[in-house]
């Protein structure tokens, strides 16, 4: 059942790296991102967090999905990534209980600007749902337009 306290967020996370990383480095750059995010989602409000979730995808094949299910920072993946990794794209689901979108949004750019940064890398971050945001608002728009008296 969702209450008015329940938030949802969806992000694309694009890391291109300075130089080519190993799969491992890589895999555990996303396991320490996904607990900073769930530690600092609870720091910053989170009553519940129902999940926390990523797919990883790299250049050069492999993927890793990770999750979170609290605050706690315990972090659970599966597959894998390759060595020579140069980029990755992230895409991040984050559903809680007890904090705004945009306090979410903060959390998630902070964490992957201080971790990413550490890493000599570029971070582009792309919010998924604003292009349903948009849509649905001139939806409205159009819907008011065309009263029936």
């Amino acid at each position: 059942m969702l209450t008015p306290d329940f938030a949802a967020y969806a992000g694309r996370i694009h890391v291109r790296f300075k130089k080519p990383r190993s799969g491992a480095h890589v895999q555990s750059l996303m396991q320490d991102f996904m607990s900073r995010t769930a530690i600092g989602c609870g720091e910053a409000g989170a009553s519940l967090i129902g999940h926390i979730k990523c797919i990883v995808e790299a250049d050069n094949g492999g993927y890793l999905v990770c999750s979170a299910t609290d605050s706690s920072g315990r972090v659970r993946c599966r597959g894998s990534l390759k060595d020579g990794t140069c980029d990755i794209d992230l895409v991040l689901n984050v559903l809680l209980y007890g904090m705004d979108r945009e306090r979410i949004e903060e959390v998630v750019a902070r964490s992957s600007k201080d971790l990413m940064e550490s890493e000599e890398s570029k971070v582009e971050i792309e919010d998924l749902d604003v292009e349903e945001h948009d849509h649905d608002h001139e939806h409205g728009e159009d819907d008011d337009e065309h009263d029936h008296d």
